[in-house]
């Protein structure tokens, strides 16, 4: 290996900024990003309550406070509050059955649909997640397809959209 270079091993720690040389992270759960397994989040709970019970007491009131504050239960609709965003893929380095590359469908009640990339395979996750006939009712409400740059896995999947939708909004003749 070149000497500039040193192998990760479990627990290592690569600060990106400030910029620092990989260390192996403190044992002491408050020191720690996160607790890595289960057991080790009930370990870090039970330290955390024993060595700090004001941290707990502390997230306790946190909790209260959130639930009675009456900004949690505003029940005016806001601007948006009726548009449903569904993410058919953000696996675009690593892309797999149910996690295909970049698309995303937003339904705006009263405007229509807009596709926000279209990668590969993302004809199949509208129907995998929409089933046969809310695929037909997206293709109908689509009004917009927005491909955000020109890297492959945003807009390979355009023609295949292009072409069912196309295919579903003629007439069947007989």
């Amino acid at each position: 290996m070149p000497s500039n270079c040193q192998a990760l091993v479990p627990n290592f720690e690569v600060r990106m900024h400030p910029p620092a040389a990989p260390a192996i992270l403190p044992p002491h759960p408050k020191d720690r990003p996160f607790p890595t397994n289960p057991s080790e989040v009930q370990w870090a709970r039970e330290v955390l309550s024993r060595e700090s019970p004001d941290y707990a007491l502390a997230c306790e009131e946190a909790r209260r406070n959130v639930a009675n504050d009456p900004r949690s239960t505003v029940t005016e609709t806001q601007p948006g509050d009726d548009i449903t965003v569904t993410t058919l893929g953000t696996g675009s380095a690593i892309p797999s059955k149910y996690r295909n590359v970049s698309a995303t469908h937003l339904d705006i009640p009263g405007v229509g649909g807009v596709l926000l990339d279209c990668g590969e395979g993302s004809l199949g996750q509208l129907r995998r997640r929409f089933g046969p006939e809310g695929t037909l009712r997206v293709f109908e409400e689509l009004r917009m397809i927005y491909i955000s740059h020109m890297h492959a896995d945003h807009h390979l999947g355009l023609n295949a959209i292009l072409r069912e939708k196309v295919k579903v909004s003629q007439p069947h003749t007989r």
